[in-house]
């Protein structure tokens, strides 16, 4: 039998190392409220989708969306670790132009090989990684 997200996710919450208690009091849940939500006979009482993030976050376990994605036939690509090496997103945004410009004409021009062309490709979406890194750390610093 296949396990459900909600399987998926009760299982976040009760082996993160982290308090169910202190997760529910991340979520401003009650603590009893949380576990119905996360029990798959409640049928009464379940979790809001709006609440796997923050979940996943109090838990630091990505296991949900992982199980989600590969439902959809995909993996997650983490950025832990990625750091830009450009101190602005202007001057990142202009290392990914070159690096997708450089993968765009060894493909149109046809003369290297797979595995060179291979390697600008990984370049390319390394640098696309680091900007993509600056543009959510000013968007959280934003949000608060």
């Amino acid at each position: 039998m296949a396990i459900t997200l909600t399987e998926i996710i009760r299982d976040a919450v009760f082996n993160s190392g982290v308090p169910a208690k202190a997760v529910a009091h991340e979520l401003g849940k009650a603590y009893s409220t949380l576990l119905r939500e996360l029990n798959p006979d409640d049928e009464s009482c379940k979790l809001g989708a709006d609440h796997i993030g923050p979940i996943m976050k109090a838990c630091g376990d990505a296991s949900p969306v992982r199980h989600l994605a590969a439902l959809m036939g995909y993996t997650l690509c983490p950025l832990k670790g990625v750091e830009p090496d450009k101190p602005t997103l202007a001057e990142e945004l202009n290392d990914d132009l070159q690096a997708v410009a450089a993968y765009h004409k060894a493909m149109l021009e046809g003369e290297m090989s797979v595995e060179r062309v291979m390697q600008l490709l990984e370049q390319a979406k390394a640098e696309l990684e680091e900007n993509f890194v600056i543009y959510r750390r000013e968007r959280f610093r934003k949000a608060g």
